[in-house]
């Protein structure tokens, strides 16, 4: 079922039908086991009744005073009967016309309660109870027609599933109307997702039911990802237009003289503003192929996308042949966008690969979050030079040589998770160590 209102119905109904169901059943069992109780306890007095009219005569034979019985059991078929029975004689009521109750003898002082069909097709309660009177076994068996309790019982089921019937339309139709209700914040999500994708708005509002806002929040989230990643795009390609407009002029007022070819002067410049052009395309590129394929906004599986990066670092630094370490614990993965994490790392480690000798190392921490460390034993920088990196904020320009390259957008990405970015020597390889640490994401 794709409808959570039809979910929720179908659960309600069938949860609703079971308990009406097991109430019925326990209630028509109750009501029946305490008519019968009482019709036995009415039965119980019969039997007295019957043994105290009940004599022998000088032969053994059982004898019972009439006058001292109700006038019930001489109404043929009246619904009350008894039976007297001795190891030789059988004494029954008169209601009984000509028939008998099937009645097997009880022991004195044991009972039995028996189920059985009257003279006319009755449903019979029987009481049949063992005596001893003047040193003989007899068994005294008084009946009574329960066909009229079934009945009541059987109407009071009719009749409570029927209000059981009424109940269950009734919960179900309130049902309905609540849950379309509750269901009502997520139609008003779905129409500010439709002002979102409108730009109407630029943010989802938050104001809604506690179970569906960490959804709400991370939308937002994902939006705000998505624009600032836009936002760097877009200031990366004017970045990049920028930069290639003065080559592009010159190539273009050089490529107007004939004469161009015939001036080694003229030769070099032209050769030196296309190896320009050619490594700002080449840097693009590189940071395009850091990235590397994946979708937007996933989750980043450190153990598993870390060493592709390397892999590509080792083939676009194979002339080097650089030693690239890393110490990745098992499974560690961290709530943040897939690219962005790989544009930050790929960067760090393209700038330790660029200025390392032999050897670079990449250190992720077990902690919450995301903790990296990146080691090359590359000629590092001057203290004076850590202190003017952390205070300028690492804006430095990409176009200049030296660590400077790529941290701007580093720095953008820390910023942007709200994470510390940090610079000093390492004790192990002597050359530059780049900390980035980035909270855990909130928990809603």
């Amino acid at each position: 079922m794709n409808s959570l209102q039809g979910r929720l119905t179908v659960g309600l109904l069938t949860s609703l039908i079971v308990v009406f169901v097991l109430q019925l059943m326990l209630v028509s069992l109750a009501i029946r086991k305490v008519t019968e109780n009482y019709v036995v306890s009415r039965l119980d007095h019969e039997n007295e009744n019957v043994l105290s009219a009940l004599s022998f005569n000088a032969a053994g034979a059982p004898v019972l005073d009439t006058s001292r019985l109700g006038q019930v059991y001489h109404r043929p078929f009246s619904g009350h009967y008894f039976r007297v029975a001795t190891t030789e004689h059988v004494l029954r009521s008169r209601s009984l016309w000509d028939r008998d109750l099937n009645i097997p003898n009880q022991a004195p002082g044991t009972h039995t309660r028996i189920y059985t069909r009257g003279p006319q097709h009755q449903e019979l309660l029987v009481l049949a109870e063992g005596y001893r009177k003047q040193g003989v076994a007899v068994t005294i068996a008084a009946a009574e027609d329960i066909s009229p309790v079934l009945a009541d019982i059987r109407w009071f089921q009719i009749s409570y599933a029927l209000l059981t019937g009424a109940v269950l339309i009734a919960l179900v139709i309130a049902q309905r109307v609540l849950v379309r209700r509750s269901l009502r914040p997520l139609e008003q999500a779905r129409e500010n997702l439709a002002r979102l994708e409108s730009g109407a708005a630029q943010e989802m509002d938050e104001a809604v039911p506690r179970e569906i806002r960490p959804l709400v929040q991370e939308i937002n989230r994902l939006v705000q990802v998505t624009v600032q990643r836009l936002t760097r795009s877009r200031n990366a390609v004017g970045n990049l237009a920028h930069a290639l407009k003065t080559p592009l002029t010159v190539l273009t007022q050089l490529s107007r003289e004939s004469a161009a070819g015939d001036d080694p002067e003229r030769r070099q410049t032209l050769e030196t503003q296309i190896g320009a052009m050619r490594r700002m395309i080449d840097r693009e590129l590189k940071r395009a192929r850091l990235a590397g394929e994946g979708p937007s906004g996933a989750r980043f599986l450190v153990e598993s996308e870390v060493p592709p990066l390397m892999d590509a670092l080792r083939h676009m630094y194979r002339e080097k042949n650089l030693q690239l370490e890393s110490r990745i614990p098992a499974a560690h993965s961290f709530a943040g966008d897939r690219e962005d994490m790989l544009e930050l790392i790929g960067n760090l480690l393209d700038n330790a690969c660029k200025w390392a000798r032999s050897h670079v190392r990449l250190t992720v921490e077990t902690a919450p979050g995301l903790a990296v460390a990146i080691e090359d034993d590359g000629p590092g920088v001057s203290s004076g030079q850590l202190d003017q990196l952390i205070r300028r904020g690492v804006r430095l320009d990409e176009s200049a040589a030296g660590h400077g390259l790529g941290l701007s957008i580093v720095s953008d990405i820390v910023r942007q998770y709200g994470g510390d970015l940090g610079f000093d020597r390492s004790p192990d390889l002597h050359g530059l160590r780049v900390r980035v640490r980035l909270p855990a994401a909130r928990a809603y």
